[in-house]
């Protein structure tokens, strides 16, 4: 994450950009360092660079606050003096400030680029597709073509637009189709692939996938699902929650195909229920973040076993497992009707 964050810094002061800087409380003092040590001169003598660190004086938070919000004091600051290509770096010790989150006010604008918290997501695309059979019966569900491309790579591509640098592809079912197409690098994410000999389910199969990762907390994704939701934010939910697990969810009309999920007013998960009605509700939209701890912890068993079945309902009990809310386009592949769905729906909905 560093790396990446160094990176996108050097690119932007190359191009004669600069970098703004912002923090409240304690992080203030942090931000304004920053700053500094771009303006000055740090270990050697080179020219001053581009670097602002947004005020936090009295004057400018009680104007805006009274005129707008307290929690746009930065971003108006951003409207002011922010252009195109500029780095804003909001720096929260908690992770639960308002410096951190201004960002998120500029998530849709177009060319926005937006590094996670989180840098590594595991995705689930060991499965046999058995319901698709009727119409994609050659290759894995995740690599069934929508408009002349996988399934996968618009997967893929939406990680990449978060930086999330390292994916782990959970793979069985003729895994040597995804293997010689995607090999290991795509874009800017590097790919290991987790090996199902026998399989796993979904439990087993992120259980196998975490072997291949020592990072804290992980992205997991289901590789027959789409979920257009803001990876950062639900990093940034999971992180102030405290989460165990954080479960991506969406409101639909017609919730009966998936079963739905009851939360309290903090967003706590409470209750899955099964496949009962046509009822309006949540759904689980098929992408998590996850402690590694805190499932290798919960998980019930080992070998072959479901996440959903043998995770999720059991984690419940534990008060750590969090709704975060989207209401970003969804599709799941699983049945021939929304395969089909999916081909005309990308062409507009997906870049």
């Amino acid at each position: 994450m560093v790396e990446v964050v160094s990176n996108v810094c050097i690119e932007a002061l190359s191009s004669k950009k600069k970098i703004m800087v912002a923090g409240n409380g304690g992080s203030a003092a942090d931000a304004q360092h920053f700053a500094a040590e771009l303006l000055g001169k740090f270990y050697i003598n080179r020219p001053s660079l581009a670097a602002i660190a947004l005020t936090t004086d009295t004057s400018t938070i009680t104007a805006t606050g009274n005129d707008f919000s307290f929690d746009l004091v930065f971003s108006r600051q951003l409207e002011g003096l922010g252009q195109e290509g500029d780095v804003f770096i909001g720096i929260s010790t908690s992770g639960n400030a308002f410096a951190h989150r201004t960002s998120n006010l500029f998530s849709d604008r177009k060319n926005t680029l937006r590094i996670s918290i989180m840098n590594t997501a595991i995705i689930l695309a060991g499965g046999f597709g058995t319901r698709l059979q009727s119409v994609v019966s050659d290759v894995p569900k995740p690599m069934a073509p929508i408009n002349g491309l996988p399934f996968l790579s618009y997967i893929l591509n939406s990680l990449s637009f978060y930086n999330i640098s390292k994916v782990i592809l959970s793979v069985g079912y003729k895994h040597d189709v995804i293997q010689n197409y995607f090999g290991e690098l795509w874009k800017n994410i590097g790919i290991t692939y987790a090996l199902e000999t026998i399989p796993l389910g979904t439990g087993g199969a992120i259980n196998l996938a975490l072997t291949y990762t020592n990072e804290p907390q992980v992205f997991v994704l289901n590789g027959d699902t789409f979920f257009d939701i803001n990876f950062f934010d639900l990093a940034v939910c999971h992180k102030e929650k405290h989460a165990g697990i954080t479960v991506a969810v969406k409101e639909v009309i017609n919730k009966g195909r998936y079963g739905s999920i009851a939360i309290q007013d903090d967003q706590k998960i409470i209750s899955f229920s099964e496949k009962q009605n046509d009822q309006s509700g949540l759904i689980n939209g098929g992408i998590y973040a996850l402690d590694t701890h805190f499932y290798e912890g919960i998980k019930a068993k080992e070998g072959s076993f479901s996440l959903e079945k043998d995770v999720l309902e059991l984690a419940v009990s534990t008060n750590l497992i969090y709704a975060f809310k989207s209401d970003g386009y969804f599709i799941d592949i699983g049945i021939p009707e929304d395969y089909l769905k999916a081909q005309v729906d990308f062409k507009s909905l997906v870049k």
